[in-house]
């Protein structure tokens, strides 16, 4: 019913939809949380200088909540670094998307970044891995999905590229990003060329984060994630490149064996 009212419904009634279902039926959204994890992600939002009392109205405003256990906290570190460039003048002029998804997260960040351009990048439609992935195999489900992304995509400021990121460097070579979201193939050898590619397109004072972190020795790899992203972010970090922080991606009890993690990166050189 939710992906329903959100297809047929303009923004705004949605999200008044959604807080006053929150306000009548006060679901608990705190439910099954790890406040563990949450401290975790706290104490780092702290080393960000992110407000989180201001991250929770942010993503009030747009219809989720602080402590729903199943959001991931990609959410809340955007949230964070919006009001944290806010606080400090700092215009955001461009962000980078690796992996568009339905675009369900392309839309938010064009809501909440709203006099900026998100230019966000998927593999052509054709392209046999993106056909053969999360359930678009059949053509009905691969209609079905784009007429998804389209909608969401739908806004002035987003400028969507059907392009394989291993050529974003010659596509964007006159151009630099404010925030970079990466949350494209997550095995080497491309996360660790989506990696070193978006540090040559990332302002020195910007953002870049990664989605799907395994920190673990005891789990190398499956069909969508891995830990050679880690591997990489350490290894950029050891030789003074990267300056990263690890975020707890769900704060919910019930989360997998295999606990995942966002990166919060920054140039080296610009951390205090």
């Amino acid at each position: 019913m939710k992906k329903f009212l959100k297809k047929i419904l303009p923004d705004v009634v949605f999200i008044s939809m959604k807080k006053i279902y929150r306000f009548f039926v006060k679901p608990n959204h705190a439910s099954g949380v790890n406040y563990k994890s949450v401290t975790i992600n706290e104490g780092i939002f702290d080393l960000l200088h992110f407000n989180k009392n201001e991250v929770k109205k942010i993503l009030d405003k747009h219809g989720y909540s602080y402590h729903d256990s199943n959001l991931s906290w990609h959410y809340h570190i955007f949230a964070g670094w919006s009001d944290y460039r806010d606080r400090n003048n700092m215009k955001v002029k461009n962000i980078l998307e690796i992996g568009t998804h339905d675009g369900t997260f392309t839309h938010f960040l064009s809501n909440l970044f709203n006099d900026s351009t998100v230019y966000t990048i998927d593999l052509p439609r054709d392209d046999q891995q993106f056909v053969n992935s999360y359930n678009r195999e059949t053509s009905d489900k691969l209609t079905k999905f784009l007429k998804i992304r389209e909608k969401n995509l739908n806004k002035k400021n987003v400028k969507f590229i059907e392009l394989n990121s291993i050529h974003i460097l010659s596509y964007f070579s006159d151009m630099k990003f404010d925030a970079i979201w990466i949350d494209g193939d997550h095995h080497d050898p491309q996360v660790t060329i989506d990696l070193v590619n978006c540090i040559n397109l990332l302002n020195l004072d910007g953002i870049m984060c990664n989605d799907d972190v395994i920190q673990s020795k005891d789990h190398e790899k499956d069909a969508y994630v891995s830990n050679e992203s880690f591997k990489t972010l350490q290894h950029l970090e050891k030789n003074k490149i990267l300056k990263n922080q690890f975020i707890v991606k769900r704060t919910r009890n019930s989360e997998s064996k295999i606990q995942k993690f966002i990166s919060v990166s920054k140039i080296n050189s610009f951390i205090g």
